[in-house]
């Protein structure tokens, strides 16, 4: 059902204002009745006033929102701890007066405590590796990297980049899941595989675990222009067309 809080989602979704977030763990046992977002925290104010706006029930925590629309509650996180402050909510959800109710319910914290204790463990070998990084719950974020593209591929065709400072990336944020795993990743400068806002597509590395070997591969791809699924194509790909369109009519 498209109530006005669900509209008001779906769209600041698509704008990089919420990231929607799959937790199986949790979900597998209470179907598809609780949705899961994660926004920053600076984002509350607005969040709360529009919830107001559509007067709806709704419960605010130092980390975390619940709001009830319908059958729905919707669970917005700014910090995976939240996850232990709407862990009563979700209980809640239970006939914990039957052993199947207390056993869903004891399976989801055992999931939730193990998803926290585990979620920025693989963060430490990107930290001591780059000097500049700030770290949170469910992102890592790289400063100053100075990432120059060094090739595009264009119809199977390795193609150099005439300016490739025109295209350099200093900052990348990576968005986890509470178990460590790629959910999203934002780039702070045009990229043929990011969208207008700086989402970059991640094809393969989608939920792979953040560590090391995966960002290493994260930052490998963003070296190479993907010109063959890409959102825009660069202005010298173009040029290099005309001229070898003009060097064969010679």
């Amino acid at each position: 059902m498209n109530t006005p809080l669900n509209s008001y989602l779906s769209k600041s979704t698509i704008n990089g204002y919420f990231i929607k977030q799959d937790l199986p763990y949790i979900t597998r046992f209470i179907g598809d009745n609780v949705k899961f977002y994660t926004t920053d925290v600076v984002n509350k104010r607005d969040i709360l006033n529009n919830i107001k706006r559509f007067g709806l029930t709704y419960k605010s925590n130092d980390n975390s929102l619940s709001i009830i629309d319908g059958d729905i509650l919707y669970i917005i996180l700014f910090e995976w701890i939240g996850l232990k402050e709407v862990l009563p909510i979700i209980q809640s959800m239970f006939d914990n007066n039957t052993t199947d109710g207390i056993k869903k319910s004891n399976m989801i914290k055992m999931n939730i405590d193990r998803s926290l204790l585990n979620s920025t463990d693989e963060f430490s070998e990107i930290i001591r590796k780059f000097k500049n990084v700030k770290v949170t719950e469910k992102s890592i974020e790289l400063y100053d990297l100075g990432l120059e593209p060094t090739k595009a591929i264009s119809d199977n065709i390795i193609v150099d980049i005439p300016n490739p400072k025109e295209y350099i990336i200093n900052n990348i944020k990576v968005f986890t899941d509470p178990m460590g795993c790629i959910v999203a990743v934002k780039l702070d400068n045009l990229h043929p595989n990011a969208d207008n806002l700086g989402w970059f597509c991640l094809g393969e590395l989608k939920l792979m675990k953040l560590n090391l070997t995966s960002f290493d591969k994260l930052l490998n791809k963003i070296k190479i222009f993907n010109l063959r699924d890409c959102y825009w194509i660069p202005d010298f790909i173009q040029q290099n067309k005309e001229s070898e369109s003009a060097c064969r009519n010679i």
